[in-house]
């Protein structure tokens, strides 16, 4: 699917559409052949049926979804932010932290502060990592220091390890 994707420019859409609507025995795989036909393609339509994948019910499918749209462009992921954050699979949660950190948008900050209290330590350093960025932008650096001194007050020693470690590199006193 992913190669007759590169080749196959024309209609490759509207073959993901009809991929989508055969009868299928297990639920995710129309839609994971439907995102690898789309593996190439970013137009309008496109982007459309990838979209709406983002919603599919299992969280496979949405991950590679979301690696798909990060790969067209990082907003296309960013705006399904609030509604995947909370996702139980880490690669959906990983994709949604990598787009939200490419914003440099301090309302973002919120959103990944949490993250920086994930069950899964490799994205909670990556969110970690990502912050630090952050707070070497001034424009940033009081939204990513308030955030921080938020997650070091809550209970829980995950985020409280990371705030650590966010506000020791930052010189926060």
């Amino acid at each position: 699917a992913k190669h007759m994707g590169r080749f196959r420019k024309e209609g490759i859409a509207e073959l993901a559409e009809r991929t989508l609507a055969q009868p299928e025995r297990h639920p995710g795989l129309s839609a994971l052949l439907a995102v690898e036909l789309l593996s190439w393609d970013d137009s309008e339509a496109g982007i459309d049926v990838l979209s709406r994948l983002v919603d599919h019910e299992e969280t496979i499918v949405q991950s590679k979804t979301l690696e798909r749209l990060y790969e067209i462009d990082f907003r296309l992921v960013d705006q399904h932010a609030e509604k995947r954050i909370g996702s139980t699979d880490v690669n959906v949660r990983r994709w949604i932290a990598r787009a939200m950190l490419d914003t440099n948008n301090a309302d973002r900050a919120p959103l990944l502060a949490d993250l920086m209290d994930d069950v899964v330590k490799s994205l909670r350093n990556q969110v970690t990592d990502g912050l630090l960025q952050w707070g070497q932008d001034e424009s940033l650096k009081d939204a990513v220091i308030g955030e921080g001194m938020r997650v070091l007050n809550e209970d829980s020693w995950r985020g409280c390890e990371q705030a650590c470690v966010l506000l020791t590199k930052l010189d926060h006193k």
